[in-house]
């Protein structure tokens, strides 16, 4: 083990990982895509000891196979003599390949094989057999089968086989149906076991020999398995195939356990999928997978909680469960289950602090020897037991382990119901279970607080009710009710007129961008007057503000900013020759390194968003009025060059989204007034659709989306300067523009706030800030009309969301400085 790890220091590439002598657990990963020149789209189905790759690509037509060095070196396409299409399943150590071939012309094909000169051989079965697909062929030249001896005038059986290369057919127990072709399994190894699919509907998964069933794979729903090297070693994954996630594993045939597989630098909903493994354990399919050396190790303190019994809707007392890697190599993990990670409260259910995870099927590592601990609590959401249960995955044998909850709900607490009287609210708490007990003031700002008295035990309604005692300033009322069995419920509200805006200094002009830190402190940009780049922070999530910091620079329009895929800050705006420059934070949450020219000739300010991979795009107005685009190579890296996505753009580019299926998708008014859209052909991709209308008479339009429904909704201000809405969720069509009516002087400002509901801001004919929201998640959208926000503002207004799901929102105020005026907490103003 030293001596391999030692090896594998000095490895400049995959080629040279390939070529390390095999580890039995070295199962955490490096993970890189299959390239291939030229572009196009490409999966390895199978790779050698030697490292050597082959499989399949497509660049606008039909299937090529391709043999290619797993280092991206010797790339040879292979296309079977007189066939349209070709595809290669594996190959052996001494090169030979099975694919197969088809002629669309005259709807023949078959099945082939490729020496390591390039010699094609047509497989062929003795005169009694028929062969349905050809997939695997191991180091001996034994050839995996599926095929049918069925005699003349039956339907014919279709059994599992190997082709012995005497050119006998020995075949093989296993599902046995009239179906040829079962979906990629089959693959052999040089003992002549045999993965094997053998469920209807390709939902299970077993490995074989010719004498017996020797394993069955997973329990035999939604498991498939492709490649198995000479180990023993199976790779293959769990889940429903049109809903990720899809679960990558090794199986250990030798020890009856499993790994999970995962790739820690994409999101887990965009895992690879793999279907070849060579000796060495490294993993090829649409990506390579090289192990890294080592043992990680995965251990959890508890491996269970019970919580004390708990008043139904009330949170337990949160308890520490600390996960550690007693290993010597990094341990990849994601948890899937019951609980729910989020730093604020949820209805029912089992939650934790993100300590561990920072979302349920996110990917996150341990390094050796680290630990993490997250604080797990319960909301019991009925009387009695409830259980959870987590599945957490991990890249070590043994994966996945339960980690099981329990909590049991006591005598619900007292309800509470919140209505805005003439003068004020009115509070009404009842208890129908054990009654109510008390009902005390825990909390009052600006209000006066009237509880009526009732005996203990009462089960009917109590109402308080709470006005201002100033009427121009906004109030605050808390309470608590108790019930007669212990159990309580806050009850409060804010109440009357907006919070008051408050002013953050400085003196610029022009629009602000804003972002949140990697720490959760939003940050503000924008021009000076001095045409330099000045910023202002939160000095600690939801929290105060720091004094304003010039970055310098001489901006030659707004600024726009982005979030690097570690965190840091990035903003993008044209210098005084037109091009557009860029400066990014130094590490994330800290100061700003020096300003770097990414060139072109631009005629408008520039917007910015993250593709699903994490590399930055950022979008403008080029001089032919035309938008252009420019990407980063990788996430946080270099830049690629420019490129033109068309089309007669009316005004400044507007902020990109990326939508649920990972794909890109920009927005802009055309010279008609219309609002114009096109998107990624696919997630990241540098190919776009193509432009096309939405209709509208707008002047600005601003998209959103909320991640979580894939809902779009657009704001625009139209050429009436009312504003006007058109939505869609992912994968229906677009609905109709409804106008919001209202009179505006600058383009909207909208975000999804904590609750799912679109919220609307604009400035005013009076240059006030307005706010309308949605009164409901999904579309046909009702809003609840246009609410005034006071302030006067001379550009805005940008809306944000603090740590804490408060909505924020900033604008230029007619003063020159900046002003903010803030959510009391989520939901209300």
């Amino acid at each position: 083990m030293h001596n391999r790890r030692s090896l594998a220091l000095v490895c400049a590439t995959l080629l040279c990982a390939a070529l390390l002598p095999p580890a039995a657990f070295a199962i955490t990963y490096n993970c890189s895509p299959v390239t291939i020149p030229g572009g196009g789209t490409a999966t390895a189905r199978g790779i050698n000891n030697s490292g050597i790759m082959a499989g399949y690509y497509t660049v606008t037509g039909p299937f090529h196979g391709f043999i290619q060095s797993a280092d991206a070196g010797n790339f040879q396409t292979v296309d079977y003599p007189g066939a349209d299409f070709t595809q290669l399943f594996s190959i052996n150590n001494n090169g030979v390949t099975v694919g197969k071939w088809q002629n669309s012309q005259n709807q023949t094909s078959g099945f082939f094989t490729r020496d390591a000169s390039g010699n094609f051989s047509p497989i062929s079965l003795p005169p009694s057999w028929t062969l349905g697909s050809a997939y695997g062929i191991n180091d001996n030249g034994a050839i995996s089968i599926i095929a049918t001896n069925s005699p003349s005038g039956q339907i014919p059986q279709f059994t599992y086989a190997v082709l012995n290369p005497d050119g006998t057919i020995t075949p093989y127990p296993g599902y046995h149906n009239g179906e040829a072709d079962f979906a990629l399994s089959g693959m052999i190894n040089n003992s002549l076991q045999m993965v094997e699919l053998y469920s209807a509907g390709y939902g299970g998964t077993q490995i074989a020999t010719a004498a017996a069933i020797i394993a069955t794979i997973g329990d035999g729903i939604h498991n498939y398995a492709y490649g198995i090297n000479n180990s023993g070693l199976v790779i293959g994954y769990s889940g429903v195939q049109s809903e990720p996630p899809w679960i990558h594993f090794l199986y250990d045939l030798n020890a009856n356990s499993y790994a999970t597989v995962m790739c820690p630098n994409l999101d887990f909903d965009h895992q690879p999928t793999f279907y070849g493994i060579n000796d060495n354990n490294v993993l090829v399919g649409d990506s390579i997978a090289t192990p890294v050396p080592g043992t990680p190790q995965f251990n959890i303190s508890p491996a269970s909680l019970t919580f004390a019994p708990t008043p139904v809707g009330q949170s337990t007392a949160p308890q520490p469960v600390t996960i550690r890697n007693t290993g010597d190599a990094r341990l990849d993990m994601f948890a899937f289950g019951d609980l729910v990670f989020t730093s604020n409260t949820i209805p029912r259910g089992f939650k934790a602090d993100p300590g561990c995870f920072s979302g349920m099927n996110v990917v996150t590592s341990l390094a050796p020897g680290a630990s993490c601990t997250m604080m797990v609590s319960a909301v019991p959401g009925a009387q009695g037991q409830q259980n959870g249960t987590e599945f957490l995955h991990y890249s070590a044998f043994g994966s996945p382990q339960t980690f099981t909850m329990s909590v049991t709900g006591t005598v619900p607490p007292p309800t509470c119901s919140i209505a805005t009287t003439s003068d004020g609210v009115s509070l009404t708490m009842q208890d129908t279970n054990s009654g109510l007990s008390s009902i005390i003031v825990t909390g009052a700002r600006n209000a006066s607080v009237s509880i009526p008295s009732f005996p203990s035990g009462t089960t009917s309604p109590v109402t308080a009710t709470a006005s201002r005692m100033h009427p121009d300033l906004t109030a605050e009322v808390d309470l608590q009710a108790t019930n007669v069995a212990g159990g309580s419920t806050d009850c409060g509200t804010t109440f009357g007129p907006a919070e008051q805006w408050t002013g953050l200094g400085g003196y610029f002009t022009g629009t602000i961008a804003v972002a949140a830190n990697s720490d959760g402190r939003l940050q503000a940009f924008t021009r000076g007057t001095d045409n330099a780049l000045w910023t202002i922070s939160q000095t600690a999530p939801d929290g105060a503000w720091s004094p304003w910091t010039s970055i310098g620079g001489v901006l030659g329009s707004d600024p726009a900013v982005g979030v690097n895929s570690d965190g840091r800050l990035e903003v993008f705006a044209l210098g005084s020759d037109n091009s557009l420059w860029t400066i990014a934070q130094s590490s994330p949450g800290a100061g700003f390194s020096g300003w770097q020219g990414l060139g072109n000739t631009l005629a408008g300010a520039p917007s910015v968003a993250t593709n699903s991979d994490g590399r930055m795009q950022v979008f403008a107005r080029g001089s032919d009025n035309a938008l252009w685009t420019i990407s980063q190579t990788s996430a946080g890296g270099s830049w690629n060059s420019w490129l033109s996505l068309g089309g007669a753009l009316a005004n400044d580019a507007t902020p990109a989204i990326v939508n649920t299926n990972g794909s890109m998708e920009v927005f802009a008014i055309g010279t008609d007034n219309g609002v114009w859209h096109q998107w990624q052909l696919s997630p990241g991709g540098a190919d776009w659709s193509g432009w096309s209308a939405l209709g509208g008479s707008i002047a600005t339009v601003r998209p959103v989306i909320n991640t979580q429904s894939g809902l779009v909704g657009l704001a625009g201000l139209g050429t009436d300067n009312a504003y006007w809405t058109l939505s869609h969720l992912s994968g229906s069509d677009w609905g109709s523009w409804t106008s919001l009516g209202g009179f505006f002087n600058s383009a909207p400002s909208a975000l999804f706030d904590g609750n799912g509901l679109l919220e609307i801001f604009g400035r005013g004919g009076d240059n006030s800030l307005y706010r309308n929201s949605a009164t409901q998640a999904d579309p046909p959208f009702n809003f609840a009309g246009w609410e005034p926000l006071g302030g006067y503002l001379a550009n805005g207004p940008a809306a944000a969301l603090n740590q804490d799901g408060r909505v924020a929102v900033f604008a230029e105020g007619g003063d020159g400085s900046l002003w903010t005026i803030e959510q009391a907490q989520p939901g209300t103003w």
